[in-house]
């Protein structure tokens, strides 16, 4: 969830994940409220996700850019031999993914680019990050460059365009980190 200007896990903000208005019979708040404010204390799912979209600025059509997280956090491949959602739980690790929606599935941006006949669809799981992996997001930034490969984001000037990108980030419920911004360069 967004509080307080931050990606969070629902149970760091309130008081445990819990935003009822105080003066309420049924499990009373921390809050002076309105009445039926979110209760998150408790959640059936383990992993939560965030999505985001940007849109392509420029006149350019594109398919490299740049992203960078800023926060307290720890990016990961969910292609690790931990399994599905293995590197999640209460800890600062995440899963960062990225699509151009049409044009590609979400692809891994803490996994290496294939690049070629390993990868020219932008299948789901497909790593799209080119170059040594920057994972420890913080105050000054974790930047990746991204490789749509054959899907490119068309800018401004394009038929149809501009086109957006989605990024989704995955997080455990008990997750202890946060991201602050996320800061998208649009050239290459």
């Amino acid at each position: 969830m967004i509080f307080d200007g931050k990606l969070i896990s629902p149970f760091s903000g309130g008081e445990s994940g819990n935003f009822r208005n105080k003066y309420e019979d049924s499990s009373p708040g921390p809050f002076e409220g309105p009445d039926d404010n979110v209760d998150y204390s408790t959640l059936s799912e383990d992993v939560r996700e965030y999505f985001r979209y940007f849109t392509n600025p420029t006149t350019a059509d594109l398919s490299i850019i740049n992203v960078a997280l800023f926060g307290d956090a720890e990016l990961k491949s969910s292609n690790s031999s931990l399994g599905i959602y293995g590197d999640l739980d209460a800890n600062k690790n995440i899963y960062m993914d990225i699509k151009v929606p049409g044009q590609s599935q979400f692809m891994d941006c803490a996994r290496q680019y294939a690049g070629g006949a390993g990868q020219t669809e932008g299948r789901e799981g497909d790593g799209c990050r080119r170059g040594t992996l920057s994972s420890t997001i913080d105050g000054t930034g974790a930047s990746n460059q991204l490789d749509f490969d054959a899907a490119s984001v068309k800018g401004t000037a394009s038929g149809g365009g501009p086109d957006p990108i989605i990024v989704r980030i995955r997080a455990h419920k008990n997750w202890t980190g946060y991201i602050s911004q996320i800061q998208v360069t649009w050239s290459s």
